[in-house]
């Protein structure tokens, strides 16, 4: 949900709080990411990646890219699955939802959404990859990783990790060469 225009208002405020750096600067080091996040922005970013069964599979195939893309920088992605929302969110949520109506797949799409989650769960298992379920909150307990060590920085587009405490946010990442 986040605050409005917070990454613009650090821009201009705090400029030397922003730097940019390569994926080579993160060798071995611990990344916690959204897996909330990434599974959306895969599934708007290529949202007809359709199987033989007819089910989309654009977050599976984004986050196999994604994953196997920071495995090759040598970083060490953890993903945080979104726990249960605090009360406050849930209406907003409710309010999101009532104002675009049901969902079936991507918007524009006919096709029924396979269940992102489990199968993501299972990618990141065949891939050895570590996963956890956060409480709440998935950017809370990224920020949380980050705090106590466990993780070096949150890697998300979404800025909320930040007042939750994060004191790294790597953004902008792609499969881009950067």
């Amino acid at each position: 949900m986040g605050i409005v225009k917070l990454a613009k208002l650090i821009e201009e405020e705090a400029p030397d709080a922003v730097r940019l750096v390569t994926l080579q600067d993160y060798h071995d080091r611990v990344v916690a990411l959204d897996a909330s996040v990434a599974i959306y922005q895969f599934r708007t970013a290529m949202p007809q990646m359709i199987n033989h069964h007819g089910q989309n599979i654009s977050s599976l195939q984004g986050l196999f890219f994604r994953t196997l893309h920071l495995l090759e920088k040598g970083l060490k992605p953890l993903f945080v699955f979104e726990g249960k929302p605090p009360k406050l969110k849930q209406l907003v949520l409710a309010k999101r939802a009532a104002l675009s109506g049901p969902r079936r797949g991507t918007a524009g799409s006919d096709v029924p959404a396979s269940p992102p989650r489990r199968d993501s769960e299972t990618l990141l298992t065949l891939l050895g990859v570590p996963y956890i379920q956060a409480p709440a909150e998935a950017e809370a307990t990224c920020a949380a990783l980050v705090k106590s060590g466990h993780a070096w920085c949150v890697a998300t587009e979404d800025m909320d990790a930040l007042p939750f405490g994060a004191v790294r946010l790597l953004r902008h990442l792609g499969v881009r060469k950067r």
